[in-house]
């Protein structure tokens, strides 16, 4: 905890965490669940967690009460366009906008139902993809998303 502090980490998070859990576990479960909590309620330096997976992870936490009531479960529905479509070119100008860039190029529908399709409509996936998109374009020294 003390390398956290030093280093100014507030938060740890584990994608696909529902892969450290098994059916039959009920033990190595048990630990793993005593260990998020601790990360939560250390009084040196309590951590931020985030656990993403699916859902099949919250019935995993719930099995530990006091973890249960210090985590906020967040539910991401799957991309529906039209519907969507606001959002998802929110979501795209937000990113380029911290990171220097102008999206303008790329800003359609044909764009965005591409995305959508190629990530099966994870919202999860669309904002990595994004994320590392601009993060190439901005250490190429691009100005614009093409």
């Amino acid at each position: 905890m003390e390398k956290a502090r030093l280093q100014g980490v507030i938060g740890i998070a584990f994608d696909k965490c529902q892969h450290v859990f098994s059916k039959g576990g009920g033990r190595t479960n048990g630990i793993f669940l005593d260990s998020f909590k601790t990360l939560l309620k250390d009084s040196r330096w309590p951590l931020m967690l985030i656990l993403s997976g699916v859902p099949e992870l919250g019935n995993y936490v719930q099995k530990e009460e006091q973890l249960a009531r210090l985590l906020r479960p967040i539910r991401f529905d799957p991309i529906h366009l039209p519907q969507d479509m606001d959002e998802m070119n929110r979501l795209a100008y937000t990113y380029a906008d911290r990171a220097g860039l102008c999206f303008d190029a790329l800003s359609s529908t044909d764009f965005f139902y591409r995305l959508a399709y190629a990530f099966a409509g994870r919202w999860g996936l669309v904002i990595e993809l994004i994320i590392e998109a601009f993060v190439q374009r901005q250490v190429s020294g691009a100005t614009k998303v093409t």
